[in-house]
Parts: C-alpha cells; structure tokens; sequence
C-alpha cells in the first residue's frame, strides 16, 4: 500500500466537498468555490495509476506483462466502485419519493439532491448503468464514476484484444483517445454528432478529462522505472501545488490556455505534479499508518458527502442559523460530520461487501494486500 496515495485520495475528495459547500453564503465567489473540483483530477491522475499497478506491479521483470484476463479485470473495478454507488442511488430514489412534496423538499439545498427528478425511471436506469451521458445521474457527483468506468472498460476492452504488456496498453489507449477526438471533432463539425444514444461511448471516450487517466499511466511508469522528485522539490510540491494551482486559476493566469482541453493541460498537469510528488515522499516521508483509514474511506466520503451535505444545511439553518457560523467553521463541520459518516459507511457497508465479493471463487490468484488496499 502507498501510504501517500491514501492520504491524497482523503485531500482529494475533502477538496469536492469544499467545492459542494454553499460557501457563498458567506461571500466566497462560486467560481473559486468550483476549484474545489480539482480534487476530481487527482482521483483521475490516481486512477490512472493503480491501474497498471494492479495488473503490472507483480511482474518484477522489466519486459512488464500482464495474466490478468479481462473478464477479471474489469468484475473486479464493478466489484469495488459499483455496489455502494447501488446502494446509495436507491437511497437517495426512496428518500426522495419519502419526502416528495414535504416542507423538506422545498428546501433548496435537499431539492438539488432529493428532487423529484430523481424519481425518473429511465433516469434510475441511466444512472446505475453509466450511460446518462451529459445528463446529472441520481447521485449528481456520479458523472466523474462514467469517466472511470469508460476508462476501466477500455482497458478491458485492450485487455481482451490480447494486449499484454504495459508500453502496449498505453499505446493503444492513446491511440483511442486521438481517434475519438477525431471522430468527435468531425462529425461534430458536419452536424452527425446528435443526442442519440449510440453516440453517448464517443462523447464520453472524446471528453478532454479521458486524458487525465492517461497521465496516472505515466506516473506509474515514473515510479516503477524509480524517477522520483528528490526530498525537497517533492516536499515543497507537496505544500504549495494545491495551493498554487488556487491562485492561478483564480487568478486567471492560465485563462484559456488549451481551449477545451484546459482542463488536461492545467488541472490535470498540476495533478499530476501533486501525485508524483506524493510517490516521490513515499520512502522519506510517508503518512502515518493512523490516517490510513482517510484514504480507506475516501470513496465513501466522495458518494456521501453529496447527500448528507444538504441535511447539515437544513439542520444549521433550521437550528443553528447561518448568521451564527462562517466560512471556515461550515467548512470545517462539513468535513468533519461527512467524513464521520463516510468512515462508518465504509467500516459498515462498502468494505464487508468489498470483501465478501473478494472472496467469492476465483480463477485468477487474489490480488495482494498492497493491490487490495489500492484497488
């Protein structure tokens, strides 16, 4: 397990809840609230790496290849991210038949995630299966789980074309990501690129945010070939990327650099500098096994937070007032009550049914703790 991954995973999804915050109560400008985003991009960066370190990290050889079959591969990505999301999209359907019509309901933050829009069928449908394409899912921060599932699915996809070896499956997902801009950007350009729902794969394989994934393949290979940042590069890119990347895209220093692809080519690049650095501290600087439990739970916190934000809200507002608190202090209360809930969703739901699954029969070995814990 790499500690620093897990730690990074906790500042990652703490970044999205600051984003989700309703900061702007206090005077906080949305637009810098939305950096909180930037917490997507390294879950992305980070992807992109444990997924070769889950099927190379085995192969001590540097000709690296892979025995993982694809239909392994990809039950075990459905395994670890599909079950909860299931569970929690139901809850969040129920709670909002349950209050349909209530008081409760026409509290604005509660109807943003509890609306009867959430009631849709074909909408239920979408969401569970990853195809709702530009369209908000039941649980709205799930649009970032079809990125990640198209990601795992080409990979499994490359997998099952017989492709082995690590330059190999880079190679040929580079190659679908050119390939689809292409396609994207043409029958865009001559009017073909409709809502129908056999384009939805190449709107999604098009999206710039593909490219993320990408760049977590390259810190991979930085860190099995041992190319780390020495101690104080790494340890001040540690401190102020985060924070640099803040003023620069409040400050719009980088504005329109990229055009559509801004996003890869700033966010993702100082994400990408934020996990390197991270592996590059692993040996000299590595984050107590205590906290373990923040990267443990990391998914937990990045579903929930979305729907227990809206009843602290009510609560505060209900009970405490919001005159009563400020920015920092909601802040702080967001991050602590949802990770508490995040941690108990985690101990009590997502990981017994992480382990039951792993531990139904199998043809392929069980991955290795380390591999487990970065699964």
């Amino acid at each position: 397990m790499i500690r620093n991954i897990q730690l990074l995973r906790f500042v990652a999804a703490a970044l999205v809840v600051f984003a989700h915050s309703p900061l702007n109560l206090y005077g906080v400008s949305p637009s810098f609230i939305k950096l909180g985003g930037f917490g997507v991009d390294i879950f992305f960066i980070i992807s992109g790496f444990i997924i070769p370190f889950i099927l190379f990290s085995n192969n001590k050889t540097n000709n690296e290849t892979t025995s993982t079959p694809w239909t392994t591969f990809i039950k075990r990505r459905i395994y670890r991210v599909w079950p909860l999301y299931f569970i929690l999209s139901i809850f969040v359907v129920v709670t909002s038949y349950l209050i349909a019509g209530s008081q409760l309901a026409a509290f604005p933050e509660i109807s943003v995630v509890y609306g009867s829009d959430k009631l849709n069928p074909m909408l239920i449908l979408e969401s569970l299966t990853f195809t709702h394409d530009a369209v908000a899912p039941i649980i709205n921060v799930g649009w970032t789980l079809q990125l990640e599932f198209a990601f795992y699915f080409t990979v499994a996809i490359i997998l099952g074309l017989g492709v082995r070896k690590y330059e190999s499956l880079v190679l040929w997902y580079t190659a679908v990501l050119i390939i689809s801009a292409l396609l994207s950007s043409y029958l865009t350009k001559i009017g073909a690129l409709t809502d129908n729902a056999l384009y939805r794969p190449l709107r999604v394989m098009s999206s710039p945010m593909m490219i993320e994934f990408l760049l977590g393949m390259v810190v991979y290979r930085l860190y099995r070939n041992e190319i780390y940042l020495s101690k104080i590069p790494a340890t001040l890119a540690a401190i102020i990327v985060i924070p640099l990347f803040i003023y620069a895209e409040a400050n719009d220093i980088f504005m329109g650099l990229g055009g559509a692809y801004h996003r890869p080519m700033v966010w993702g690049v100082f994400a990408f500098i934020t996990v390197w650095s991270a592996i590059s501290l692993e040996k000299t600087l590595r984050a107590p096994k205590v906290l373990s439990i923040l990267g443990d739970s990391s998914y937990s916190l990045y579903l929930m937070h979305w729907l227990a934000l809206p009843w602290i809200a009510y609560f505060i507002t209900t009970k405490v007032g919001m005159a009563n608190l400020n920015s920092i202090s909601l802040l702080v209360i967001n991050i602590i009550v949802c990770q508490a809930i995040a941690i108990a969703v985690h101990k009590y739901i997502e990981k017994p049914i992480n382990n039951s699954l792993r531990a139904s029969p199998k043809t392929q070995p069980a991955p290795t703790l380390a591999q487990q814990k970065a699964i």
